[in-house]
């Protein structure tokens, strides 16, 4: 998609998310996975800020990778708030809550999820 639309936000917001996914779940060396991801989540907030998908795909980086806890949280809370339907931002921000030490706010952000999408 990307070579036919060259400014399409959301096209590069998508690969930088499933590379963090690749990244995070070791099926990609994270130091590889997590250079693309910064590298297409910054196109994507650089052609369009006001996609969820991009805010979180850079979430993800700040989560996994780098341990940022303050920017994963900032972005998600960014994504969350730009697109309060997009699951993924809340599956994201229940990992959040986990390393947190919240378990029962992560459950109860996931519950939020499931509402939003049963299936």
């Amino acid at each position: 998609m990307i070579a036919i639309e060259p400014g399409y936000a959301l096209a590069y917001a998508m690969i930088a998310g499933a590379y963090s996914y690749l990244g995070a779940t070791g099926q990609e060396l994270p130091r590889k996975a997590f250079e693309i991801v910064y590298r297409y989540a910054q196109k994507a907030l650089k052609l369009d800020s006001s996609i969820a998908e991009g805010h979180t795909a850079i979430a993800g980086a700040y989560l996994f990778y780098e341990r940022n806890w303050k920017k994963a949280y900032e972005a998600l809370q960014t994504a969350l708030h730009l697109n309060p339907g997009y699951v993924e931002v809340y599956e994201l921000l229940s990992f959040y809550y986990v390393l947190m030490g919240k378990n029962d706010q992560a459950v109860k952000i996931m519950e939020k999820a499931e509402e939003l999408d049963p299936l």
